[in-house]
């Protein structure tokens, strides 16, 4: 999902937001064989001005057990801008 004063699917200088299903591919193309339908990466971009020179950026992670029922997620530390 991407947010954008310009529109076109390249842009996002509002932010995006990237859910991966697989851990094998990323983006809507992928069919990786080991995607059952739940989350496993979701990736968030907030841009540092409208021309998006830098974005910030920062992904959390799910785990999930053998029956592929959530049992946690890792977000890692964000660095102080």
């Amino acid at each position: 999902m991407r947010a954008s004063t310009t529109g076109g699917d390249d842009s996002f200088n509002r932010g995006k937001i990237i859910n991966d299903y697989s851990a094998q591919c990323s983006g809507a193309s992928c069919n990786g064989t080991d995607n059952n339908g739940n989350l496993k990466k979701q990736t968030v971009f907030i841009p540092n001005n409208d021309q998006n020179t830098n974005p910030t950026s920062w992904n959390s992670r799910a785990e999930q057990n053998s029956l592929h029922r959530l049992r946690g997620s890792k977000i890692p530390p964000v660095a102080a801008a």
